[in-house]
């Protein structure tokens, strides 16, 4: 009987331990594994800062479909009344996709009557660069009317398959 005891003990000592070191293994934290895109090592073309005089228009994640994110969109004012839109790239960004596609800057001037005024679309291919530590696509010049708009929408697209994911609207913008 003694030993019947002992070993119903013994059994329970040694599934007890087992439970513990389970449960153990069910509480460990496994930190995630994050693959930065090496700066340096860049084969995209490096560009100067010259644009002290940008004006931020949207300072926000947004991401349109899965490789394809903005973290800041900024105007620059150039000389004779040009404009230029600098577009920031989400570090996880697919940059290789993003060269295939354009990307649409569509303006909805406020009317100055109460009538709907004319939307127009700034489009330009993406050709990614990169400004110090991030990446950018850059606009062509332009020139616009008017400086307010009712709203903006953004949205990258490719010539021949059309819209990629979502479209970010931003709401009273003003160069």
């Amino acid at each position: 009987m003694k030993r019947i005891v002992f070993t119903a003990v013994a059994l329970t000592i040694s599934l007890a331990s087992c439970k513990t070191e389970k449960s153990d293994k069910e509480n460990q934290v496994v930190e995630p594994v994050v693959v930065e895109k090496k700066i340096e090592d860049s084969k995209f073309p490096k560009i100067e800062n010259s644009f002290a005089n940008m004006k931020t228009i949207f300072s926000d994640s947004f991401e349109f479909i899965e490789g394809i994110g903005l973290t800041e969109i900024g105007v620059v004012a150039n000389e004779g009344g040009k404009y230029q839109l600098i577009y920031f790239l989400e570090d996880k960004s697919d940059f290789d996709r993003i060269q295939e596609l354009n990307v649409a800057f569509r303006v909805y001037p406020k009317s100055q009557d109460g009538k709907d005024a004319n939307a127009s679309t700034i489009a330009s291919k993406c050709e990614v660069q990169q400004l110090e530590n991030t990446f950018v696509t850059i606009s062509n010049e332009f020139t616009v009317d008017q400086k307010e708009f009712e709203k903006v929408k953004v949205y990258f697209y490719h010539p021949k398959d059309g819209v990629q994911g979502r479209m970010m609207t931003i709401l009273d913008v003003k160069f």
